[in-house]
């Protein structure tokens, strides 16, 4: 999924933006990755001089020179690669503003080219082609290095600095008086002369300051300054620009800044010679930053050449589409029961200089005429010819003082309704035959009062209406639902009623549905309305043709009935659908299927049906539960439908056509918590069946392999013992027999041997203790541990008055576990306290313990250990030692890990990791706080009860 930073940050929300995004993060971690894999990018180890010491043999000594060689080709190759790159970026970008003309792409293009021109410092120093600081290479190269990264750095944030502070979108065309070249030109000479000042810098510079230092942490500091930079380009000044800016350019130049920054961090952290393994990172990465806003680039300018592809298409459709529609407005018009003329006034100064321009089919046979003679004719005159004298008085009136005029006119024999509408310079005139609506108006006066018996006993809205859309009567349902009166809808046509929202819209509906029906077909349609409550509604529409005993259409009838309740649940039931539909359709390990109350599949979507059913199929939408398929026996598989539409949310696991399935039932419910409907959701779990499968056997393996290395630890260590007291007990007797006959120094020997002897035996008894952790399974009992400390001290008495050790024991609580593995818990932990003392003063050992509950937290150095189930205890045991570093807090759990030598410290290296094993076998944590000289304190969280792990770390 995007991210709303992404989405507020970019243009061009879509796919392709989080794939370069994708991308270019996988690239600048590519190196690093291949360094996880063991791959060592370096090309030489050690630095290499021609006066290496001699004492190396001649093979040794070409291996290093090629070594030095290549290492050095590649570095030129890499370097060049940026210059070509710098440079082609500022060629496109110029082939990209003679098109767009968007200044912000040549000058960010003359920017990285004269960050090209400090690379080429950078690459002719490299080579050897210049030299000024004899017998400093590698100081020189990360000299120009440096100078190179910081120019860079400098000038492409320097030249988005101008765009924020000196430019805004409204000034695209001109620049604060300058043309848009004019600018660019400045700006870019300013650029050319930055560059050209830097490079003059770094040759009058002869004294070429230490900037490699190997060995320490950060082996070259001055890298963190352009890093620096990146950093603030990144985070102030380039999401600025963008938004100000928006192109796939400036987007491409802002992620271009990612593996610059990173460059920075392995040049300034991991490179400690020239051609290490972070030295041609740093340089592949730099690389990366000048590809970037290049592909960019590239990307504009494909965009751009899309864009002019997709318009000329756009204006081919346009004219052969007004081609289509003007044969399609002529088709109509002969269509059109309607006669309808136009007139187009010649002359703007004379009102009733009006020639014919149109006449429709159904004009010149109602009116008899012939289009080739009347073409072209005055209003005036052809009105005239025709003895419509009349009718052309009434008519004069829309060109002298309206715009409209309606009315009904006799002609030979004929009715008429007669439309002049006045636009612009045009009139347009229709001729409607309304000879059988005045016939059936009579007729409609007749039957009339049968009607009005039935009519007004109806509950759904009825009216009847003319064959001119006049409502000629409305039922007492239809006035109070719109709180109208007979008055106020009497002679009023059927689209001029006041009920109708968005008016025009739906008033040219209404009169479209009235013409439909005079041509004898029934209209049905849903349209809002407004009550009597001012509350918009949804009517149920129709409009039906009453016809007489020839079949000629005489009159109307509308009937509506409200249906806004039963929209308003459809729409629900849409909704949710189309949600579902989404959603399946976007995972690919999802099918969603929805059924309604008639056990009915309304809707089946996901990318996971073309596994549950094969691709001879047909997917059975619309089809009964029992028909659909049958994954399992089919009672039980409706009896799920059924405990669904029950109320009830369950789930289930299915193995399916040799796919896993976790199958999600739920009942959707209204806004009143009925249920209408069921929503099964089909999961594809088998990836993770496999996985888990796989990685219960992995378990299972490690297992028994740490069970077989702790029996063979266990057995060696118990097969060892017996040689070892064989070899102390002729060691005692060669000294108890024979010590006159030895001189001193065999005697020595001897001591020195019983003495290995002795911490051997304590070494074996250690790795026997380790291995019988886990070996052996105590059960486990509730442990007083304050009597645990009671003996732990009376044991350590002899070590704690020798060392004159004070030992404080808070109140301890009762634990459940092992009372062995607890005493030799605390004993180690306390021994090493008074072992790990200072010279100058007596140790002083604190033992405390408090309790934890669900909730609690505990903040240990980097990590949050955060409670979740079962109550805790926190055990702290703490001393005022020597101390040791935070960077060995994990070491020294580690077996057989020291951090002092056996002539400073006795013993073996096992203790902590015996205590570690004893902590993590009560499904607990152990964890050491310290600092040199000021002395340690060992954490403990340890269960009160074994019922597993009832914690997290974060």
């Amino acid at each position: 999924m995007k991210s709303r930073f992404l989405e507020r940050l970019f243009i061009g929300k879509n796919n392709t933006t989080l794939i370069l995004i994708v991308v270019t993060l996988f690239l600048t971690f590519l190196p690093s990755l291949i360094n996880l894999f063991g791959i060592d990018l370096g090309r030489i180890l050690i630095p290499f001089s021609p006066d290496i010491d001699r004492s190396v043999t001649f093979s040794e000594y070409t291996t290093l020179y090629d070594e030095y060689l290549s290492g050095r080709y590649i570095h030129l190759i890499l370097v060049t690669i940026a210059i070509t790159i710098a440079f082609l970026s500022v060629v496109l970008s110029f082939v990209d503003f003679g098109i767009q003309k968007d200044v912000s792409t040549p000058i960010m293009g003359v920017a990285l080219f004269c960050a090209g021109c400090l690379d080429v410092i950078h690459l002719l120093v490299a080579g050897g082609w210049i030299q000024f600081a004899v017998g400093q290479e590698a100081q020189l190269i990360t000299f120009t290095w440096f100078f190179s990264r910081m120019f860079h750095a400098f000038i492409i944030t320097f030249g988005v600095s101008i765009f924020l502070i000196r430019i805004s979108p409204s000034k695209n065309k001109e620049i604060e008086g300058l043309t848009r070249k004019s600018y660019v030109s400045y700006i870019s000479i300013i650029f050319v002369l930055l560059a050209t000042m830097t490079i003059l810098f770094v040759f009058v510079n002869r004294i070429i300051p230490t900037q490699l230092f190997p060995g320490r942490f950060i082996p070259q500091p001055f890298e963190l300054i352009p890093m620096g930079l990146y950093i603030i380009g990144l985070v102030f000044i380039f999401p600025i620009f963008i938004k100000k800016f928006p192109s796939t350019f400036s987007n491409m130049l802002f992620l271009s800044l990612i593996p610059a920054i990173f460059a920075q961090i392995h040049m300034a952290f991991g490179s400690h010679i020239i051609y290490d393994n972070h030295f041609f990172i740093a340089h592949y990465l730099k690389n990366l930053s000048y590809l970037i806003p290049f592909m960019g680039l590239a990307l504009n300018y494909l965009q751009t050449h899309k864009n002019e592809l997709r318009i000329i298409d756009e204006l081919n459709n346009e004219a052969i589409e007004k081609e289509q529609t003007r044969k399609l407005l002529r088709g109509v018009l002969d269509s059109s029961s309607s006669g309808i003329i136009a007139f187009r006034r010649s002359s703007k100064n004379e009102d009733d200089n009006y020639k014919l321009v149109l006449a429709n089919e159904t004009a010149l046979q109602i009116l008899a005429l012939d289009e080739k003679i009347v073409m072209g004719m005055d209003f005036r005159d052809l009105m005239l010819s025709m003895n419509l004298e009349k009718l052309h008085k009434q008519l004069s009136r829309v060109w002298i003082s309206v715009d409209y005029e309606e009315l009904e006119y006799e002609y030979s024999g004929i009715w008429l309704t007669v439309n002049a509408v006045k636009k612009y310079n045009e009139i347009v005139i229709t001729f409607t035959d309304i000879t059988k609506r005045k016939i059936a108006e009579q007729a409609l006066l007749e039957n009339k009062q049968k009607l009005e018996g039935v009519f007004n006993q109806s509950f759904q809205l009825m009216g009847i209406i003319n064959l001119d859309g006049i409502i000629v009567e409305l039922n007492q349902t239809g006035l109070d639902y719109f709180n109208l009166s007979y008055n106020e809808i009497h002679d009023k046509s059927l689209w001029n009623l006041p009920c109708w929202t968005g008016e025009a819209l739906n008033a040219n509906k209404i009169q479209k549905a009235v013409h439909t029906a005079l041509k004898g077909e029934v209209v049905r349609m849903e349209i809002p309305v407004i009550d009597r409550d001012g509350l918009e509604r949804v009517l149920d529409f129709s409009i039906k043709p009453v016809t007489d005993e020839k079949q000629e259409i005489v009159l109307l009838i509308l009937e509506a009935r409200d249906i806004t309740d039963l929209k308003l649940a459809l729409d629900n039931i849409e909704k949710s659908e189309s949600r579902y539909r989404v959603l399946a359709g976007t995972l690919p390990d999802l099918a969603v299927l929805m059924f309604n109350k008639d056990f009915i599949y309304k809707l089946m979507e996901g990318q996971a049906l073309s596994r549950i059913f094969n691709k001879n199929e047909v997917i059975p939408i619309n089809k009964p539960v029992k028909e659909a398929f049958d994954p399992y026996p089919i009672e039980e598989w409706f009896d799920y439908h059924r405990q669904t539409l029950d109320g009830n949310s369950f789930q289930i696991e299915i193995l399916l056509k040799d796919y896993f399935y976790k199958v999600y039932f739920i009942p959707l419910r209204n806004k009143e918590g009925e249920v209408y409907s069921g929503l099964i959701v089909f999961y594809d779990i088998t990836v993770i069946k496999k996985y888990q499968t796989e990685l219960e056997y992995s378990i299972e393996e490690l297992n028994r392999s740490n069970q077989e290395l702790e029996q063979f630890a266990y057995v060696a260590s118990h097969d060892l013992q017996e040689p070892l007291r064989k070899i102390r007990t002729f060691g005692e007797r060669l000294s108890d027999k024979y010590s006159n006959s030895l001189d001193g120094g065999a005697k020595e020997y001897i001591d020195r041997m019983q003495n290995a002897s002795s911490r051997m035996q304590v070494l074996i008894d250690d790795l026997l203790s380790f291995s019988r952790i886990s070996r052996t399974k105590p059960e486990w009992e509730k442990v007083d541990l304050n009597v645990v400390m009671q003996d732990i001290i009376s044991d350590l008495e002899l070590n704690v008055e020798k060392s004159e050790a004070k030992v404080y024991v808070a109140k301890m609580p009762t634990l459940e576990g092992s009372i062995s593995q607890f005493r030799q818990l605390f004993q180690n932990l306390i021994s090493n306290a008074v072992k790990f003392r200072k010279d100058e003063e007596p140790p002083v050992i604190k033992i405390g313990a408090s309790l934890l509950q669900p909730d609690d937290k505990v903040k240990l150095k980097d990590h949050v250990i955060q409670i979740t189930n079962n109550n805790y205890w926190h055990f702290t045991v703490s001393d005022n030692g020597i101390g040791f570093e935070m960077d060995y807090a994990e070491k020294i759990f580690t077996i057989f890990q020291r951090l002092h030598g056996r002539s400073q410290f006795e013993g073996t290296g096992i203790g902590l990791s015996v205590c570690k094993k004893i902590v993590e076998h009560h499904r607990g944590i152990i964890f050491a706080e310290s600092k040199p000289g000021k002395g340690s304190v060992f954490h403990l969280i340890l269960p009160e009860f074994q019922e597993g792990k009832g914690f997290k770390i974060t």
